[in-house]
């Protein structure tokens, strides 16, 4: 495939992977965070095509305050590529169908405002809570996290997305200098086993996008039948569909697809399905020799037409008379008035529990989140949950923001009791991104980290 290219390809793979990292925008002062970040990591260099995205060499980056506090989110520098080949618009409606652990979902989520939508989906229910920890961490306030498979999925949602994303899963060729593990995983079966599975996603997911949006499909891995036969089979059997080309600063980075018939190997034969020259330019490819990452395959096709949007009913519920009375009692003690204002009308229940809806109908089953997590209701006062805290930290009226190598910060993770100078809820934060609550009394502030994540 690579001809004269492959000895430059081969020497790559000894060379140590590329650690990346991005700033969330949506959850803190960036300045800050960025010199915060070079104090603790070093130099921080700018991936060209991702927003807020840097490459870095230090490690252990995860036990950072910057880290609990989701101001940053490490992710491989190429696979940052899928979301930067499309510009979302801040009102999308986003669906990422193969999402955990969150990469795509925080990158997309960082890019939508108040009025725009994300809904990650999770098939493996084993993955599912690093997925919701992850959204949790970074403070996404519009998200739904399902685990469903695809085809089921479609059925609730049809045709309501400007862009669907599916990265998916794959033999994991493009990740063997990074992670060993899949280079054992592997064996010759691996790319026509997933590219089955891969064409099943692709053909319901393809049904989720609404007239004129946008399908990113994506993988991991440097075989032919799971990228540019999977998109070449695609376009010829969904007529509305058409390549479009991603991006400039993606292309820039990264090689042509491969056009042309794949060759027939052992345990697979192409179908008679290629792509033309033409198409396979619009395809993107990266590898280790050409980009300073591992290896990734994108291409973004566009809905021409599409049939009317489809929603399927909500299960969630109005607040009990109960419920509205001890949340806005905790609304109007803990947040500033104009947030009161703004989040009491969008105050829904489900499953015994107050959250701010996110104006996406959810089914009654295969849903694990809906919007931000308010609390639950005991003996008429609200327990407020930490995802509330995370999220919307910013419109409390009380914060205790920490410096990263502040004494009482490392006592806060830790779980213990901090000073404070107020009376009542408040939470604590670091480079303005806040990391979680805290109740304060008699110039104390009792700890609400969840024990599973103390440091």
């Amino acid at each position: 495939m690579l001809g004269v290219a492959y000895g430059a390809f081969e020497a790559s793979l000894e060379t140590a992977p590329v650690r990346g990292l991005r700033i969330n925008a949506r959850k803190g002062d960036v300045d800050a965070i960025f010199a915060a970040l070079t104090d603790e990591v070093g130099t921080l260099t700018p991936i060209p095509f991702a927003k807020d995205g840097y490459t870095f060499a230090a490690e252990h980056i995860g036990s950072s305050p910057l880290h609990h506090a989701g101001a940053i989110y490490v992710q491989e520098p190429a696979a940052m590529a899928p979301v930067a080949a499309v510009d979302i618009h801040p009102d999308w409606w986003v669906a990422d169908l193969c999402a955990s652990p969150g990469g795509k979902s925080t990158q997309i989520a960082a890019q939508l405002s108040e009025e725009g939508l994300l809904l990650s989906n999770e098939y493996t229910r084993s993955r599912v809570p690093t997925l919701c920890g992850n959204l949790e961490r970074m403070g996404v306030r519009r998200g739904v996290v399902t685990s469903m498979d695809v085809p089921s999925l479609s059925e609730l949602y049809e045709a309501c997305f400007d862009l669907v994303v599916v990265d998916a899963p794959c033999s994991g060729e493009g990740m063997f200098r990074k992670n060993p593990d899949a280079v054992d995983e592997w064996s010759e079966t691996s790319p026509a086993f997933c590219a089955d599975r891969q064409y099943g996603i692709l053909q319901s997911a393809a049904k989720m996008v609404k007239s004129g949006g946008r399908l990113i499909y994506s993988t991991c891995t440097f075989a032919p039948e799971e990228n540019e036969w999977q998109v070449a089979r695609f376009l010829a059997e969904n007529e509305e569909y058409s390549l479009i080309a991603p991006s400039e600063v993606v292309t820039a980075v990264s090689a042509d697809g491969i056009a042309g018939e794949l060759p027939e190997e052992d345990g697979f034969a192409p179908a008679p399905f290629v792509l033309s020259d033409e198409q396979a330019k619009l395809c993107r490819r990266f590898y280790p020799h050409v980009f300073d990452g591992e290896g990734q395959f994108v291409a973004v096709m566009e809905r021409r037409e599409g049939g009317e949007p489809a929603l399927c009913k909500d299960a969630s519920s109005p607040l009990s008379k109960e419920e509205r009375s001890a949340v806005e009692a905790f609304l109007k003690e803990a947040l500033v008035p104009d947030a009161v204002k703004s989040l009491l009308p969008k105050l829904r229940s489900r499953n015994g529990m107050v959250f701010v809806h996110p104006d996406l109908p959810v089914p009654g089953k295969g849903v694990y989140a809906a919007g931000v997590n308010v609390g639950s209701v005991t003996k008429g006062r609200l327990v407020p949950h930490h995802q509330f805290f995370s999220a919307y930290g910013d419109l409390f009226r009380n914060r205790i923001d920490l410096a990263p190598d502040d004494r009482n910060l490392a006592v806060y993770l830790h779980g213990d009791t901090i000073p404070a100078d107020f009376t009542g809820w408040g939470v604590v934060s670091v480079c303005g991104a806040s990391i979680g609550g805290i109740k304060a009394s008699g110039g104390v502030a009792k700890n609400h980290y969840p024990k599973g994540l103390r440091k």
